[in-house]
């Protein structure tokens, strides 16, 4: 969502999966990388704290759902690394979560 670090219904459901995929036996020692991005509309440094948020939001999420949080690492990426050419679509305002391996 737009300036939002809230966690969308459907967000809930591909988060929930996730965990169930991370308390595997086969990921159970992971570490995870959870970043989180913004558009480029506002300034830098308010996409920057808006970014962690949205990071923070996940890993928060994620250790609710039994995940040790231990595991998690998160950090804003602010709209420094855009999915589209001028920066400013939605597809830009996500998480992006990378399996760091043991």
């Amino acid at each position: 969502e737009f300036n939002s670090a809230q966690l969308t219904a459907q967000a809930r459901q591909v988060l929930d999966q996730l965990s169930g995929a991370l308390r595997s036996q086969e990921l159970a020692g992971s570490r995870i990388l959870i970043e989180g991005h913004t558009d480029t509309v506002g300034g830098a440094e308010y996409n920057f704290g808006l970014s962690e948020q949205r990071a923070e939001a996940v890993g928060r999420y994620l250790a609710s759902q039994q995940v040790d949080p231990s595991r998690l690492q998160v950090l804003g990426k602010g709209e420094n690394e855009p999915l589209d050419r001028d920066g400013t679509a939605a597809v830009n305002r996500r998480v992006r979560v990378v399996n760091l391996g043991t």
